[in-house]
């Protein structure tokens, strides 16, 4: 149990969530906020000059530069998108700028798995990335999972640390348990599950699942334009019955519920 229960644990959890707790020695980058996914609860566009940074690539090595030359003392390093491997060549050259610059730091790639292949992750194996979190879309049908599932099986055994990073529908639970087994058998090395946010727009599409807000969101003033928003209501249950789940199964799998609070703490400090 972390950071006063906005954060539950069951097994391995990746070093970088502890530093993203605190904000301390840890920096994401974003290569675009363009993506070919669709996502009903994106955030993305609640970014300031959404429209003027959706095209891209944006100068990522730039930016990592500027850290530099100002003195920052990195330990972990990440690039995020939007989609960033719709720029691979970009993305590659991004983790090794990264390597020289911050020699030692943990970096970390998250993508839907667009644009990845066996040769890509040998690339950005061989550019020094250490973890890859790949997202999985419940609500794009079964085949759309396959495809994401068949991409994490091939970064097992490549990239270091393969994980999963994704929001927790209410109403999915059995769906998600059967994920969890499947991604124990792949070897993956853990999970985070995502409470599911309103990103205070798309609110039709939200009424139209049947999703409501849960109470009293927030105890901190905040304004909520990143980190998905407010709570939905009935996502922290199903994400504390997966906790429970993979610890009465004894999966090997690190299972870590990232609670809305736990993000917007984050992005506090």
């Amino acid at each position: 149990v972390l950071n006063d229960g906005k954060s539950l644990v069951s097994g391995w959890q990746p070093p970088a969530c502890g530093a993203c707790r605190l904000g301390m020695g840890t920096e994401t980058f974003v290569m675009t906020l363009a993506c070919p996914r669709r996502c009903f609860f994106c955030f993305n566009p609640n970014q300031a000059d959404f429209d003027g940074r959706a095209a891209g690539p944006r100068n990522a090595i730039g930016q990592l530069e500027a850290r530099a030359v100002a003195g920052a003392e990195l330990r972990y390093v990440a690039l995020t998108g939007g989609e960033p491997m719709l720029y691979p060549d970009e993305t590659v050259a991004f983790f090794e700028r990264a390597r020289e610059l911050f020699p030692g730091a943990h970096a970390r790639l998250y993508t839907s798995g667009a644009g990845l292949d066996e040769s890509m992750l040998a690339r950005l194996r061989d550019a020094g990335l250490d973890e890859i979190r790949f997202s999985v879309k419940t609500d794009e049908g079964a085949a759309a999972i396959e495809e994401v599932l068949t991409l994490i099986g091939a970064s097992v055994g490549v990239i270091t640390d393969v994980m999963v990073e994704m929001p927790v529908m209410p109403g999915e639970l059995e769906l998600m348990k059967g994920l969890l087994l499947r991604l124990d058998g792949l070897g993956v090395r853990g999970i985070n599950l995502l409470e599911l946010g309103f990103p205070l727009f798309n609110g039709e599409e939200f009424a139209r699942r049947g999703l409501r807000l849960k109470d009293a969101p927030y105890r901190v003033l905040y304004d909520y334009a990143y980190a998905a928003g407010l709570p939905v209501a009935g996502s922290e249950e199903a994400c504390l019955e997966l906790l429970a789940f993979a610890r009465d199964e004894g999966l090997p799998l690190g299972v870590h519920y990232c609670s809305m609070e736990n993000k917007h703490t984050g992005q506090v400090y």
